[in-house]
């Protein structure tokens, strides 16, 4: 889930969470009440993942990103801008990249 929106000042929200996921929600501006928790603009809140709702109260106007999936249960290895399972295959993503393997864009 991906929910990028805006609450106006005064107004409440209720959003589902789905047990077992990861939920975090960034509050690009403004000043909002989170379960009954303050948050400032620029925070990042993680919520456990046994939460099943999460109550939202705008203190003011609010703009937030908020996002929620289901943990892919995998190992994990990153360096600079890549990210894949092994370093062994960040390796091989690296090596691909500086031998022009990704392909290009125009726009």
């Amino acid at each position: 889930t991906i929910i990028n929106g805006k609450i106006d000042g005064g107004n409440r929200m209720l959003l589902p969470a789905t047990p077992g996921y990861w939920s975090l929600l960034y509050i690009i501006k403004g000043k909002l009440n989170v379960n009954q928790e303050s948050v400032e603009e620029h925070n990042l809140v993680v919520f456990e993942k046994e939460n099943d709702e999460i109550i939202l109260c705008a203190e003011e106007d609010v703009e937030l990103l908020f996002l929620s999936a289901e943990p892919i249960n995998e190992p994990v290895a990153a360096k600079d801008n890549f990210v894949m399972n092994t370093m062994e295959e960040i390796n091989e993503a690296m090596e691909d990249y500086k031998n022009g393997r990704f392909g290009t864009l125009n726009y």
